[in-house]
């Protein structure tokens, strides 16, 4: 396939991804008014089993895998990186596909644009004008915090807080999810309308936190 041909079916992608969560987005908004359907939207937040499984990844996957099942009125946006580089590994499994949308867009190999600057504009504008027209009522943080490229995206925050061992212990973590642990959790926290503690003792020591 030609690479002129390959870019025109890339952007024409992208551009069918926005109009569609445009149409997604004015569908739900009438069958709220006319309908008076109860229709929740929520933004997750899926790096902890999008680029390495992790405990945290397995506890998040089952949980999306077990909220696929219901049938609520809610629907599910999976946030990682909407836009992939033509080297970079392909998006894992979802947990589920009756209530979830995982937007993935792969720039291929043959890409007539330079890859780094259209990556860096992709995710810079394009990224959050979809991630705006999804138009979420509450964000999920399964993870402690939402990363900064997702929180302005929702209302209102739901975050999990799995312990505070990071402020006791902090020689126990590593330097770099320290580092993103003290720059991200207060605004996360600020942001948060409910939390989910594991543990009573958790509960406590985030009110002391």
């Amino acid at each position: 396939m030609g690479r002129i041909r390959l870019t025109t079916i890339f952007i024409l992608h992208v551009l069918r991804d926005l109009l569609g969560t445009l149409g997604g987005r004015l569908g739900r908004g009438w069958r709220r008014l006319v309908r008076r359907e109860k229709i929740g939207v929520v933004g997750v937040d899926v790096f902890p089993f999008f680029e390495r499984m992790t405990g945290v990844g397995w506890y998040e996957w089952n949980l999306l895998a077990a909220m696929d099942r219901r049938d609520d009125g809610l629907r599910f946006n999976l946030y990682a990186h909407t836009f992939l580089a033509p080297s970079d590994p392909a998006a894992p499994p979802m947990p589920g596909f009756r209530h979830m949308n995982l937007r993935i867009h792969h720039l291929p190999a043959g890409l007539l644009l330079p890859i780094r600057p259209t990556i860096w504009l992709l995710r810079r504008i394009v990224e959050p004008l979809l991630r705006f027209l999804d138009g979420n009522n509450v964000l999920f943080a399964p993870n402690f915090f939402m990363p900064r490229s997702q929180l302005p995206f929702g209302p209102t925050v739901v975050a999990t807080v799995h312990d505070l061992a990071f402020k006791a212990l902090p020689d126990t973590v590593n330097q770099a999810t320290l580092d993103e642990l003290e720059r991200n959790l207060a605004a996360t926290l600020a942001r948060s309308s409910r939390l989910i503690a594991v543990s009573e003792a958790t509960a406590n020591d985030i009110t002391e936190y």
